[in-house]
């Protein structure tokens, strides 16, 4: 039995960087679709495209502009848990999601550095608890 085709192929448009680095969204999302979470940009990475985040910096203004993006992203997979939505511009400016990791990240230690502990959040949420509003300080940078 042969791979069966869809009628139409459906591929999103190339997506870039932007100057300031990938803007991403690091969330923790409860049973009851509360979502506590941070932005930060990777500033440098290594290498340019697809590759790890060496210089990585909490950026506020970030986390309201992806926010609801990362909420609207995490409700539609009914995703419980911690995370890190990466995103990256389309032609217009417009942010697009590029991926999802669904577990702890390398700078994840970040966060807890910049006052927002999500794992500790993410526990507390995965033994059945609701979260808690997060503090987060601008600026923190992870090299």
């Amino acid at each position: 039995m042969g791979v069966k085709r869809a009628e139409a192929w459906i591929v999103q448009e190339r997506l870039r960087t932007p100057q300031m680095g990938e803007p991403v969204f690091w969330a923790v999302r409860d049973a009851w679709g509360n979502v506590e979470g941070m932005a930060a940009v990777e500033r440098w990475k290594h290498p340019r495209a697809g590759g790890t985040g060496c210089w990585v910096e909490t950026v506020h203004h970030m986390t309201e502009t992806l926010r609801p993006r990362a909420e609207k992203i995490l409700a539609a997979i009914d995703f419980r848990g911690l995370c890190e939505l990466a995103f990256l511009e389309d032609a217009d400016g417009n942010y697009r999601m590029l991926e999802i990791n669904t577990r702890p990240w390398l700078q994840v230690g970040l966060a807890s550095k910049a006052g927002a502990h999500l794992g500790v959040a993410a526990a507390n949420v995965l033994c059945g608890g609701k979260l808690q509003p997060l503090t987060v300080r601008n600026g923190v940078s992870w090299v």
